[in-house]
């Protein structure tokens, strides 16, 4: 696998170690003892290091919005100061200093990669084995970025990259293309852990980084499906998953989450390519059954659920020790 290499690397790979362990000093509380709350402030590598005895391998899910690096001379709320005490003299040549703008500052990266490597490991060492990360991050430092997380979690850990729009008319930071995006990158601590926690669920995400034909893979566990895109059912002759569907394809659901108990009602009115509620219907929901019906997000009608309801039968028992209806 590439490695990055930067100046102050050998030293910083480990300076989470050195930090020293603080003990909060709890100035405003309210409720602290049941509160599952806390607004930290101070220098964020030491608040990390506090947090370590209480929360390693405790927390589900982190969110983080690092500095971007994109200084610039005009514009004083994007600069940042390297304030870590690492024991080397040329990061202690950094201590105190604004870090300068693009070309005239030739240690600007190196810089932002010292600061944010320590930092990252100790949020991996406070995730859960569960637990999952979201960073946002811009173009500056998406490759650097990138490298850093592929080193501390693993590449197979990381699940995607989100494209953010932040600014549909785009943003006057670059001369030849208004940019109106930035990224987030998901990882998780272990890959392997998430997928046998949710082994077994009906419905389950399926990370893999390979095109295959998902329906090939599921049929044994889920039974025969179509794919689609939730194209809208009805009169609608264009549509070519209607035309091959039949009316009792169209279907509502009612599930009991007391009793696990799971009825289907067709309540599907073709004529006018609506759902109605039944009598039986109204029934069920004064019995405390909840109704889910598939609709398409552009039109609002409804459409036809991904699975039949033998399969969702099929699945249901299986993964159910309560009543079927």
């Amino acid at each position: 696998m590439p490695t990055l290499e930067w100046i102050g690397k050998d030293k910083v790979i480990n300076h989470h170690q050195e930090v020293p362990y603080r003990i909060l000093d709890k100035k405003y509380t309210y409720n602290a003892e049941s509160s599952e709350n806390m607004i930290i402030h101070g220098d964020n590598l030491l608040a990390l290091k506090s947090l370590l005895p209480q929360y390693e391998g405790q927390i589900d899910c982190i969110y983080i919005d690092p500095p971007y690096n994109t200084a610039h001379s005009t514009n004083n709320n994007q600069r940042w100061v390297y304030n870590d005490n690492v024991d080397d003299p040329h990061i202690k040549k950094w201590l105190g200093e604004v870090v300068g703008d693009e070309g005239e500052d030739l240690s600007r990266h190196d810089k932002w990669l010292c600061m944010m490597y320590p930092r990252l490991v100790l949020l991996y060492k406070i995730l859960s084995k569960e637990g999952v990360i979201f960073i946002s991050i811009d173009d500056n430092e998406f490759h650097n970025l990138k490298y850093l997380l592929d080193d501390i979690f693993g590449r197979k850990n990381h699940i995607t990259t989100f494209a953010v729009e932040n600014n549909p008319k785009g943003r006057k930071n670059n001369s030849f293309v208004s940019e109106g995006y930035e990224y987030c990158l998901l990882y998780c601590k272990n890959r392997d852990a998430i997928m046998a926690k949710y082994e077994g669920r009906v419905f389950q995400d399926v990370f893999n980084g390979e095109k295959k034909d998902i329906r090939n893979l599921l049929v044994d566990q889920y039974g025969s499906f179509k794919q689609s895109k939730r194209q809208v059912s009805g009169l609608n002759k264009s549509n070519a998953l209607c035309s091959v569907s039949k009316i009792e394809r169209c279907f509502t659901i009612y599930y009991q989450p007391n009793t696990e108990s799971l009825v289907f009602l067709d309540e599907y009115d073709s004529d006018n390519d609506s759902w109605i509620l039944s009598k039986e219907g109204a029934d069920l929901l004064a019995q405390g059954y909840v109704r889910y019906t598939c609709n398409n997000n552009s039109t609002g009608k409804p459409s036809i659920p991904l699975y039949s309801k033998e399969t969702l039968l099929e699945k249901h028992s299986n993964h159910s020790n309560r009543q079927i209806e």
